[in-house]
């Protein structure tokens, strides 16, 4: 009865995603993706397979709908501070969905808001990289798992408020110096 259950607790060999339906497929596939980065055993080899994980999901679209998710993920990424700015500014969760008001604000400003979006880009890329190899390299320097978590929790929250000011810092400039043409 005990081998039975322990037997039963192995890692199985998981068949590989086939179908672009096939959700248990993909629900497989992430969850190898995670146990691959979670098992580095440095922040360099944890950095590299979380950045291969990430480029498996979006560099290698295998269908029509995966072209059409990654072509709104990145209209999404360029729209995003400029809709920030417009539910700041109007006070309002309905102004980001007027699109007309971004495409046409963006349109007035271009080369200043690809500075902003830019930015706002390698902070995310800032974050993702800490994320992905904080906790090896705590886990490895400081030995208790516990303490490396919460430890590694404190410089990922220090980080993020960090960030939050330096883009929100950056959008308001953008907002000040560009104010007239933006027209609102």
């Amino acid at each position: 009865m005990a081998r039975e259950i322990l037997d039963s607790m192995a890692p199985q060999e998981e068949a590989p995603v086939d179908a672009p339906g096939d959700i248990e497929g993909a629900r497989r596939a992430a969850r190898g993706m995670l146990v691959d980065v979670a098992g580095s055993s440095s922040p360099a080899e944890s950095l590299q397979r979380g950045a291969s994980a990430l480029a498996k999901v979006f560099v290698a679209p295998k269908s029509a709908t995966g072209v059409a998710a990654r072509v709104f993920f990145v209209a999404a990424l360029f729209l995003f501070p400029m809709a920030l700015l417009a539910a700041t500014l109007f006070e309002s969760a309905y102004a980001p969905l007027n699109l007309v008001l971004a495409v046409r604000s963006i349109a007035r400003a271009p080369l200043a808001y690809g500075f902003v979006v830019v930015f706002f880009f390698v902070c995310d890329l800032l974050l993702l990289a800490v994320s992905l190899a904080i906790g090896p390299a705590l886990e490895r320097g400081i030995g208790d798992p516990r303490l490396a978590h919460v430890v590694g929790l404190v410089v990922l929250s220090t980080l993020s408020a960090w960030v939050v000011l330096a883009t929100a810092s950056v959008l308001g400039a953008f907002r000040a110096q560009h104010a007239i043409d933006l027209g609102w």
